[in-house]
């Protein structure tokens, strides 16, 4: 049996981050966008600037709550301690350092007076050292943009021009603590849709067993069928299998693997039934002023 990489479980933990430190912040509108680079064909690594400082190395996570740095940043920028954080993830609880942001800068784009809590994020460094941290909804939320995987952009929205001119369905999301909640539909579609959370930082479908009621899933046999791995949610056991079939807005999906979380501690507390990789679609975009997505968008 073999062991399971604990980088998935790191982000998923830090998707369904709570945490009571009161932060503001406004973001401030330029020009349009920034390249990334790619670790390990999933990860979205992009160049992050703190009180103009940087640029650092952070994880782009659209299935992340709140931003996260490393003590390495705290460390070499000086920065204040605020209030401690109260993190959950399942049954686990960890309590953080907080430190207040002056500015929190991607590109052209910024929020002020923000405030993130400070954690190890060992399981991120064994990527690559040079990750500093994870910017998530509690920045991105704020703007509209399209992530772009074939030119490895993201192209931030100004002025409605991709609202108003990209071809493609409507898709409305919901939201829980700023993560982006998206129906999956099954096919046929006897079945209820399932809710599942745009994740860019997911390498691939993960299913909660919820999930099951709904989706149709052909189990693996043999040794690779079951895996066990230590991670900071416990000890999980995960099950492979693939999907037959499903619809997300006008895409289809058709016999992609997945990995179904067997442990209540993952799911517990969590609307959402999987995790959706945004790395299946050649571009999205995120429209967070009005709640939807576009799959897949074309222009003229």
């Amino acid at each position: 049996m073999k062991k399971t990489n604990a980088l998935p479980s790191l982000l998923a933990w830090l998707g369904v981050v709570s945490f009571y430190c009161i932060f503001t912040g406004s973001p401030v509108v330029a020009a349009s966008s920034v390249r990334f680079k790619q670790l390990q064909g999933h990860l979205i690594v992009v160049p992050v600037s703190i009180n103009d400082g940087g640029a650092f190395d952070f994880i782009f996570d659209t299935g992340a709550s709140a931003t996260v740095i490393d003590r390495t940043i705290a460390k070499q920028l000086y920065l204040h301690s605020t209030d401690a954080a109260t993190v959950k993830g399942g049954e686990a609880t960890r309590v953080l350092t907080c430190y207040r942001l002056d500015t929190l800068s991607l590109g052209p784009k910024s929020v002020e007076n923000l405030t993130v809590p400070c954690a190890e994020l060992r399981e991120i460094h064994s990527v690559s050292p040079k990750i500093h941290g994870v910017l998530g909804q509690d920045f991105l939320s704020r703007f509209n943009y399209i992530l772009n995987y074939r030119d490895q952009r993201i192209e931030f929205e100004e002025n409605s021009e991709f609202e108003n001119n990209l071809r493609g369905t409507r898709v409305p999301v919901d939201r829980d603590r700023g993560r982006v909640i998206i129906a999956v539909q099954p096919s046929p579609p006897e079945k209820q849709d399932s809710p599942f959370v745009l994740d860019s930082g997911a390498g691939g479908i993960v299913l909660f067993k919820t999930a099951l009621r709904n989706l149709e899933v052909v189990m693996d046999q043999g040794i690779d069928g079951l895996a066990y791995g230590s991670t900071v949610l416990g000890n999980q056991m995960v099950a492979t299998g693939r999907l037959q079939s499903i619809r997300v807005g006008d895409e289809n999906l058709r016999d992609v693997p997945v990995r179904i979380m067997e442990s209540r501690q993952a799911m517990e507390g969590r609307p959402e039934h999987g995790l959706l990789p945004t790395s299946l679609f050649r571009s999205i975009y995120f429209n967070n002023k009005a709640d939807h997505v576009v799959l897949n968008p074309r222009f003229p």
